[in-house]
């Protein structure tokens, strides 16, 4: 969905006082939500749409936005970090604004000199975002869940992914052989679905405050990219599994093309899934289980999305933005050949971060 310039400039009157001049351009290559930054006159910040189509009560998404806002400005700027994205209330003092067609939208603080990769550029910004997901992690550990809203019912729940695509799985996918590679791949991993409701009804796991989506892409650097200053986008903020949360950091790290990228060729950098896990161990402490299951994490993390962009596809374009019919399935493609390449570098990333387990205690 294209916005218009007269819409914008609309909602804008809802958070500027006027007359008001203005720039904006689009930001990322997000799959959900509308970005943009907003440039006038003495400032800059970041207005945002939430997709209602994805998030059916996008109102909790804000709610979440306000609470994590309130929490890390107040225990980062007390660290003296860079200063978290605040939440910027529209002139009536609201946290969002609702536009004559229904959209709610958002606004928070703009951080200056900085930028985002798609990609891991080198092992140095792999260790720093290790690093940064476990400070966030370590930072909103002490908000109650009872705090949260829960935005999107059973996200990350592998089984209710299933169900939804064996209902689609019969549809003509027009895929051809790549169709055919994607059914395999489900086949061949579905059994192992069940892995974190297990451990959590075996009390292995428990539910804590995670991120729900810390890729790259939502990975703020500094403008010379060798600093890590915050994450960004937290619509899926909210309880969840830690270990999901590292699962899902590890698997942007280590897939080099990035999610649009070629799927020939596709490879675990196993180099920069080590230094992103030594970067969270120097941070936070994890319990033996999660420790042992960094791998398993990283396996169901990426097999959950391969399935989800291919179901997508299946079922017509709903959920995930796309330019063209087959983006999807092309998504869905690259995440089955990565795992793949987990799949078969297995036992060297259990025993090298083993090794970085036990250099770390020592």
């Amino acid at each position: 969905m294209t916005i218009s310039s007269l819409r914008l400039e609309k909602v804008l009157e809802a958070f500027c006082q006027q007359p008001i001049q203005y720039r904006y351009h689009r930001l990322g290559q997000g799959n959900i939500n509308d970005t943009y930054l907003i440039q006038t006159t003495g400032k800059a910040f970041i207005l945002q749409r939430i997709n209602e189509a994805v998030f059916p009560e996008p109102e909790k998404v804000v709610a979440n936005s306000a609470r994590f806002s309130e929490h890390m400005a107040r225990k980062v700027v007390g660290q003296g970090r860079q200063p978290w994205f605040a939440i910027l209330p529209t002139l009536d003092g609201a946290t969002f604004h609702r536009d004559e067609q229904g959209g709610i939208w958002r606004a928070q603080h703009y951080i200056d000199n900085s930028r985002v990769y798609e990609t891991v550029q080198n092992v140095d910004q792999a260790l720093a975002i290790g690093r940064c997901l476990a400070h966030f992690h370590r930072t909103v550990e002490d908000i109650p869940l009872s705090d949260l809203e829960v935005v999107l019912p059973d996200f990350h729940h592998l089984p209710r992914y299933l169900e939804k695509y064996d209902a689609v799985q019969a549809v003509d996918c027009r895929g051809g052989a790549e169709c055919d590679f994607c059914r395999r791949s489900i086949a061949d991993h579905r059994s192992t679905a069940h892995f974190f409701e297990d451990a959590l009804q075996h009390g292995d796991l428990h539910p804590g405050v995670v991120h729900g989506d810390p890729k790259v892409a939502n990975i703020l650097f500094s403008s010379s990219g060798n600093n890590v200053l915050t994450l960004i986008d937290l619509d899926t903020a909210g309880p969840g599994l830690v270990l999901q949360d590292i699962g899902d950091c590890l698997r942007s790290c280590c897939l080099v093309g990035g999610e649009r990228g070629d799927d020939k060729g596709v490879v675990c950098d196993v180099e920069l899934v080590l230094r992103a896990v030594e970067g969270y161990l120097e941070q936070r402490v994890l319990c033996p289980f999660e420790l042992r299951h960094i791998p398993t994490a990283l396996q169901l993390i990426t097999f959950e999305l391969g399935l989800r962009f291919f179901t997508d596809y299946l079922l017509g374009n709903r959920y995930f933005k796309v330019c063209h019919e087959g983006d999807n399935l092309h998504r869905a493609g690259v995440q089955f050949r990565l795992l793949q390449s987990i799949d078969g570098q297995r036992n060297i990333l259990e025993e090298r971060i083993a090794v970085l387990v036990d250099n770390d205690r020592n």
